[in-house]
């Protein structure tokens, strides 16, 4: 329940491996090696694409999988380690729409957060100064996606935006706006399968 996409549930051990050495898959680039710490500032082909998986915290989802698929603790503990990172650089950001404020990046992001603090903490592998940390962001990116500044309806972001928000309302219920988050998500939805999805039932994106 904690992953609306099958993808979110898979992963490979090459690119996981490679994570391990700091080398970041790239789509239509070589795979890229970024220094360590991160400094989430990193864009290393201007990548418009690179920037949406990377920034979406895409990548990470191969560490969730194999050390899922392994128990191999080296892949468990390069995920706590950019998760880390990346929750100190969250808790005091300012607006950055090229990179983590991006409408499509961000409902990504929810999702990726969402699916791995609940398997994290169904495993008893989620540190108390993580879990705050995600918890944070994870509140943080359900009052970005609530803003109707930040749905895209017409194609197939808004999907992935509002199945996002739904997201962290549902597994986040006690959350403050989680009542009008799921509320809202619902008739996005609603709206989107209205407009957005030809007889056949398959999407319309262009």
């Amino acid at each position: 329940p904690e992953s609306i996409y099958a993808d979110l549930n898979q992963g490979t051990i090459p690119e996981a491996d490679r994570l391990l050495r700091d080398v970041w898959p790239a789509r239509g680039h070589p795979p890229v090696h970024l220094a360590w710490p991160l400094t989430w500032t990193e864009d290393p082909y201007s990548d418009a694409y690179w920037r949406f998986r990377f920034y979406g915290l895409r990548y990470a989802s191969n560490l969730l999988w194999a050390y899922g698929t392994t128990d191999d603790r080296r892949y468990l503990d390069k995920l706590v380690a950019i998760l880390r990172s990346f929750a100190a650089h969250d808790a005091t950001r300012t607006f950055d729409r090229l990179r983590f404020d991006n409408n499509h990046a961000a409902a990504y992001r929810a999702m990726v957060l969402v699916n791995t603090y609940e398997k994290l903490r169904r495993w008893g592998r989620l540190p108390p100064d993580l879990e705050a940390g995600l918890r944070g962001s994870i509140e943080r990116l359900g009052a970005f996606l609530f803003d109707a500044r930040h749905y895209e309806p017409g194609y197939n972001h808004g999907f992935n935006e509002g199945a996002a928000l739904l997201l962290v309302a549902d597994r986040f219920p006690e959350l403050a706006g989680a009542a009008a988050w799921r509320a809202t998500a619902l008739e996005r939805l609603e709206e989107m399968i209205a407009s957005n999805l030809d007889a056949d039932g398959v999407d319309i994106e262009n």
